[in-house]
């Protein structure tokens, strides 16, 4: 493990590499973007621009006292600008060297809405349309024709017959084009699209922000999607359509992730401004995939050399981060780093998250009214380093590391023997991984791809109770190492084929031990997984793509051999509708369970296990799905529903609190429902209300009753949000709902055991959970290098006291319920500096 004062060196040094670039602005000035703001703001009006146009100007604002023509008369002269009105509350903004650049707006020929993202090119020179349509070239010469690309219209050239400078209104025929690989732009919000194949992937740089986040928190956003949960409102337990969280395979650049969650679950483990784009897969997995039987979550870092040096610094109410990428020709070098601030500030935010995460723990709850709990330091922090060179454009090298650490220590302290007596009881929880890739491109019809990396999850904790002089020590190391290599080869327009190995070598290590009464218990198992696998894609008319492949997996330890199909096939319906079917079969190696709920300081109980075909049996699902999608002009329907059947769950593995809680069992789960999200758009708005609606229920034959709801059987849930860009600003506000969790009742005590005797297995359920969130983000730029981001965020709004859970213990002959609380109204803000400057 490294230490915490390691941890804090990357954060020094990376502050002191950001001084040079920091300076000052010109008393005055201010940047062009922002005045044109303010002008927008006191006269209710909208510009539009290119970027290159405005964000390179550093001007004296005009007098707020004069009238618009006078405002813009002035920023004409004083500017070098051209300011067009488009109609009485929209005005282009362009350089006075417009006489040598064309303009124009693009709408489609039929809706005759603004068609965004085309490509608009002549000869060398290109740009792109932005949300209104809205494109310019530059430098021209005497060209007056343009060539205009965009998926789902036919291919144009567009003729200017008006001067230069002057902007013409061009339309678009829309076409059935052969299926593209993303399937449905924009879900939900702008950087979040549904792709061919059932993945949902994220554009974390570009994506919105959504209520009660102002930070691109992967394992949050992912919260927002129809079917995904977290029952215990932790990133550490994201549960996908019924699943409990270590059915989740987590991948950060190919190596698996066995630690999601800092401040033990609350927020994501990973640094959210290292992320280039993160992905769901629910169903259809790609057959390279293994493992992670209820949805496959990849974390990627950018794998673009770069030509700009980056420096970003930020914090907020709960912990500080910085981010260097160094440009060397065709290498760039990126270094990140976070560290909680509880060791400098502790802030309302940071208490309502401590509260909230070592609640019902031994961090906080007294064994004994004899027992003084006190000094409590926590701490936190994760540094990465990713480098990529460029061969060429054929062959490009990738590798990094990523380190996190989460540790809590408190003292107990009492009166034994007539003397004070203290100890000091600890839990250290972190992970280290490192990863290689390398991808070659033979020729225009086969590439090659190269993974090799290794995760090492350690997690200590030792605990001492003053009162019996007991010490109890509990050690769960996982260490894994994969390596995989596959080629892609392209037939032809229509038809591509995939095919790979892959070996697999996880180890893991549980160790206990007891002084009093004396007890001491260590098992080291190991797991090796040799998988070939194929996928093979096909394109039988433009309108159709299907995607069939096969994994072959051998898992030595068991002896047992395994082929798992999968399945996604996608159809284009007429112009607007698509129809999905996506099936798949899984296997899983690795399970968490619970021993004691005292475990580990009952803070994080759960512990890594492999599977040993006994008592621990090679986890298994089945899956299917149909989904449609209706995507026409700015609405976007989908309906989708599913059936998934898990067996060889265990019941230690399922967090168990009533008659099973010390009962070890084998059995199953089954799922099926209905995932449904209505997403229409309306210029800077975007709204979403989503519904899911889930019926799980576990089957284990050694159990009384053997059927019975799962303890993941959220009947109801949906959401309703709305996202609003203006210029520099985002707001973002939003309602959760769901139907309580099962619990189990109790039918009265046992005198002579002192037990509780349960009522049938999760027949109550507790009270709705409702939450309303909201967020506000600004961007500032002062110059065409240097930039920050407020924001500002409110989970929770009305305070609601939601219940996540609740179960019963035995005090003093009495039956006492133990209910445990969501986050109540928590608040948080945040800065960000950046600087960028071109190599």
């Amino acid at each position: 493990m490294v230490s915490t004062s390691k941890g804090k060196w990357p954060l020094i040094l990376l502050f002191m590499l950001m001084v040079p670039f920091c300076h000052a602005q010109q008393p005055g000035l201010e940047s062009l973007r922002s005045i044109l703001s303010q002008i927008e703001q006191q006269h209710d009006i909208s510009f539009t621009f290119m970027d290159e146009t405005v964000d390179s100007l550093l001007l004296y604002p005009p007098d707020e006292k004069i009238d618009l023509r006078s405002k813009l008369s002035y920023l004409e002269d004083a500017g070098g600008l051209q300011f067009t009105f488009i109609n009485e509350s929209f005005i282009s903004v362009r350089s006075n060297q417009e006489n040598s650049k064309l303009c124009g707006y693009l709408f489609d020929s039929e809706s005759k809405d603004p068609i965004a993202d085309a490509l608009v090119y002549v000869e060398e020179k290109f740009t792109t349309t932005d949300d209104h349509g809205y494109f310019e070239l530059s430098n021209m010469k005497d060209s007056v024709v343009a060539m205009v690309s965009h998926v789902g219209y036919k291919k144009t050239q567009v003729w200017f017959a008006q001067k230069k400078g002057e902007c013409q209104n061009f339309y678009l025929t829309a076409v059935i084009n052969p299926l593209d690989e993303i399937l449905l732009q924009s879900y939900i919000i702008r950087g979040i699209n549904k792709k061919s194949g059932g993945e949902i992937e994220m554009d974390l740089p570009q994506i919105s922000i959504l209520p009660g986040l102002t930070e691109p928190d992967v394992f949050f956003l992912l919260q927002n999607l129809p079917g995904i949960s977290s029952l215990n409102e932790t990133v550490s337990d994201i549960n996908i359509r019924g699943g409990s969280n270590d059915q989740n395979l987590v991948l950060w650049n190919g190596a698996r992730l066995y630690q999601t969650g800092h401040f033990f679950g609350l927020i994501s483990a990973i640094n959210p401004y290292t992320i280039e784009k993160a992905s769901l897969t629910k169903n259809g997995t790609p057959a390279e995939f293994g493992e992670g039987v209820s949805g496959t979550i990849q974390v990627e870092t950018s794998d673009d050399p770069g030509k700009e040096l980056i420096v970003e610094a930020g914090s907020n109410l709960i912990n500080a981060d910085q981010l260097i990428q160094i440009p060397l020709r065709k290498t760039s070098i990126t270094f990140a780093s976070r560290q909680s601030l509880s060791g400098l500030v502790s802030t309302p935010t940071y208490q309502e998250y401590f509260d909230r995460a070592f609640r019902h723990s031994e961090v906080i709850d007294q064994v004994s009214s004899r027992v003084v709990n006190s000094d409590e330091q926590f701490d936190f922090y994760d540094f990465s380093v990713d480098v990529v060179h460029e061969f060429s454009d054929n062959t490009k090298i990738k590798a990094g590391s990523l380190i996190m650490e989460n540790s809590i220590s408190y003292q107990e302290s009492a009166v034994v023997n007539s003397q004070l007596t203290s100890k000091v009881s600890r839990l250290n929880q972190g992970s280290s991984l490192g990863y290689f890739s390398f991808n070659h491109r033979w020729n225009d019809h086969l590439k090659t791809r190269l993974l090799g990396s290794i995760s090492d999850y350690d997690q200590k904790s030792i605990n001492f109770n003053v009162l019996t002089n007991q010490e109890h020590i509990l050690e769960n190391e996982v260490l894994e190492t994969n390596f995989k290599i596959l080629g892609d080869y392209h037939i032809n327009d229509y038809w591509d084929i995939s095919t790979g190995i892959q070996f697999i070598e996880t180890g893991i290590r549980n160790f206990r031990d007891i002084n009093t009464p004396e007890f001491r218990s260590l098992s080291k198992e190991v797991i090796r997984t040799t998988s070939l696998f194929t996928e093979s894609k096909v394109n039988p008319s433009p309108n159709t793509e299907i995607v069939f492949g096969m994994r072959a997996n051998y898992f030595d330890k068991i002896d047992r051999f395994r082929i798992e199909p999968r399945l996604s096939a996608i159809a284009q319906l007429g112009k607007s509708f698509s129809i999905e079917l996506l099936g798949e079969s899984k296997s899983q190696t690795a399970v968490q369970t619970v021993d004691f709920q005292t475990d580990f300081l009952g803070v994080e109980k759960r512990k890594w296990e492999l599977i040993n075909g006994d008592d621990i049996p090679l986890l298994t699902s089945n899956q299917g799905s149909l989904g449609l999608h209706y995507k026409r002009k700015s609405v976007l329907v989908s309906l989708e529903g599913f059936y998934k059947q898990v067996n060889g769950i265990t019941t230690s593995s399922q967090g168990f609190v009533n008659q099973f809680e010390f009962v070890r069992s084998t059995g199953g789960y089954t799922a099926s429902g209905l995932d449904f999200l209505f997403n229409p758009k309306f210029g800077n708005f975007s709204i979403w209300a989503t519904y899911s609606l889930l019926r799980s229920s576990y089957s284990f034959a050694d159990l009384i009753p053997p059927d019975f709801r799962s303890n993941f059987d959220i009947r109801h849930s949906s959401t309703l949000g709305m996202s609003y860009k203006m210029q520099n600003l985002e707001l973002s506000s939003g309602a959760s709902y769901r139907t309580g969790l099962p619990y189990t009742g109790y039918l009265g005590l046992d005198p002579d055991l002192e037990e509780i005797v349960y009522d049938t297995p999760n027949t109550l359920t507790l009270d709705p959970y409702i939450r309303v969130d909201f967020s506000a983000k600004y961007h500032i730029q002062f110059s065409e290098k240097l930039a920050a981001k407020i924001g500002a965020s409110f989970w929770n709004l009305t305070n609601q006291k939601n219940l996540i859970g609740s179960f019963y213990r035995v005090e003093s002959n009495e039956i006492n319920q133990v209910d445990r609380l969501a986050l109540g109204f928590t608040p948080n803000v945040n800065l960000r500096i950046i600087y960028r400057a071109t190599r």
